[in-house]
């Protein structure tokens, strides 16, 4: 799992059962080796979908861009 290669501090939390291999595969885009414990606590016993709305709130969305107005 390239997720727990970049951060191993992982295995603990998923042996534990905190994390299941989808929550943690959810948290891949967002996770550092700065930020990872916060977000592990974050995302502790939630479902995958509730760690997928977690992970769209911490990514930046662009601005949409602004069109003619009619």
């Amino acid at each position: 799992m390239r997720v727990l290669r970049r951060c191993p501090g992982l295995a603990e939390p998923l042996r534990d059962g905190r994390l299941s291999l989808s929550t943690a595969a959810a948290l891949g885009p967002v996770l550092t080796e700065g930020n990872w414990e916060e977000l592990v606590g974050r995302a502790a016993y939630k479902t995958k979908v509730e760690t997928e709305q977690l992970v769209g709130s911490l990514q930046p969305r662009p601005a949409p861009r602004e069109g003619p107005t009619t």
